[in-house]
């Protein structure tokens, strides 16, 4: 009778313990669930831009040199926009220069302890493990792997990085027409052709940890004999 009951409490624990387990994994579903929102990943470095350095560059943004087309451009008010005005006086067009860290920081835990806590490396073994190095491998990763898909058979370390990789896709890259890649010896980024009724261009270009991010916005400084000609005269100090 003894034996029965001490087999009878370890089958008990074990279910228990299973329950327990399973019970976990559908938390940790729920707490790392994210919406698959359809993006088109053949439209992503679909097309490269090949581009020749011709060092005509005058005006320097941080460490970054570039030729000034934007002369007549007007700074607006507590924004860093700068405008061009037609004669009417309405916006014709418009840019501007950022330079932020790249996204694959954000997503590193070092800048991003969102998930759990800061002793977290599974988001850094996870760029390592994949070879990620900067923002065009993420991408590039992205463009193969969206949507990360999360199931009980999925290791809680995995859905953090699933997680992470599906927010970071729905958040940190706009409606986008399509991704153009930078083919150069000079430079290194791409360009992001937005899906609205303005046409504007983000063009990133990565250097060290950052990226310097160039909006532009109107018909003049949007098409593509513009940006090339930009381009040529962009250098890194």
């Amino acid at each position: 009778m003894k034996k029965i009951s001490i087999i009878f409490v370890i089958s008990l624990l074990v279910v228990l313990s299973f329950l327990g387990f399973i019970i976990y994994k559908i938390v940790m579903l729920q707490k790392y669930k994210t919406e698959n929102i359809s993006i088109d990943n053949n439209s992503i470095f679909n097309e490269v831009i090949d581009i020749n350095y011709n060092q005509n560059n005058d005006t320097i943004f941080e460490e970054m040199k570039y030729h000034d087309y934007f002369k007549d451009y007007v700074n607006k008010e507590n924004s860093i926009l700068k405008i061009k005005y037609n004669l009417d006086g309405e916006i014709e067009s418009f840019y501007s220069i950022v330079k932020e860290k790249q996204y694959i920081y954000e997503l590193s835990i070092n800048s991003m302890s969102l998930i759990d806590n800061d002793k977290d490396k599974s988001i850094s073994n996870f760029l390592n493990k994949n070879e990620i190095k900067d923002d065009i491998d993420l991408i590039k990763y992205i463009k193969e792997n969206y949507y990360l898909k999360n199931s009980l058979f999925t290791s809680v370390d995995t859905m953090k990085n699933n997680y992470m990789i599906n927010t970071f896709t729905q958040v940190s890259l706009p409606e986008f027409k399509s991704i153009t890649l930078i083919n150069s010896d000079n430079i290194k980024g791409y360009i992001i052709n937005n899906e609205s009724d303005i046409i504007t261009k983000e063009i990133h270009l990565l250097h060290n940890d950052n990226q310097y991010i160039i909006t532009l916005s109107g018909n003049e400084i949007t098409n593509k004999l513009f940006i090339n000609n930009l381009l040529e005269t962009i250098s890194f100090n």
